[in-house]
């Protein structure tokens, strides 16, 4: 069964918003597709979701926040401590603690300024998917198991998934540095096989 993978590396900004279309037979991964700066996402995500096989789109942002951050900030009163809470378990989300233990990569806290507007605009993405097929109201579940069935969500961390696969995880990304494009050609070369 062949599946398609939407990746999204979100930005605040459509222009700054990349997107990579794949897909995968089982056993081998071709990319079909790349485009950069979409004025908007959600059409063009709409325009690559297949009705007949199954999508996954893997978004590059933090997709939900620490339920003890929403607990207890429900009870606070301004110019009142934040009782009985632990930093790290207030900041981080279970989801962080594990990529850090498994991959030993910290993740951005997704209540930080910028990572936490990255995420509003990721999950404004995924509504306007929902709400832009020409249909009923499309589900995006979250793909909480391997088996990728329908139209699919997954939160993604690509610098913890290289460094997992042994390739190079570390300014792939870094203009400044002069070779960041063989760092990038190594990391292609890597993933397509």
């Amino acid at each position: 069964m062949r599946i398609f993978i939407i990746g999204v590396d979100c930005a605040t900004e459509p222009k700054k918003t990349g997107l990579a279309l794949a897909e995968f037979d089982g056993e081998n991964c071709r990319l079909l597709d790349v485009k950069m700066g979409s004025s908007d996402v959600a059409t063009q995500l709409c325009e690559w979701i297949s009705d007949d096989s199954p999508t996954l789109i893997a978004l590059d942002a933090p997709l939900g926040w620490p339920e003890d951050f929403g607990n207890k900030l429900a009870k606070h009163k301004a110019g009142q401590p934040i009782k009985g809470t632990c930093r790290e378990v207030f900041f981080d989300r279970e989801t962080d603690r594990v990529v850090r233990k498994e991959s030993g990569q910290k993740p951005l806290s997704v209540g930080a300024d910028r990572i936490a507007r990255t995420s509003f605009v990721a999950l404004g993405i995924l509504e306007k998917v929902r709400q832009n097929q020409n249909k009923e109201l499309l589900d995006i579940p979250m793909a909480w198991a391997p088996d990728v069935h329908s139209v699919q969500a997954i939160e993604v961390y690509p610098a913890a998934t290289l460094k997992v696969y042994e390739y190079p995880y570390q300014n792939y990304k870094d203009k400044g540095k002069s070779d960041h494009w063989n760092i990038r050609e190594e990391i292609i070369q890597n993933l397509s096989r």
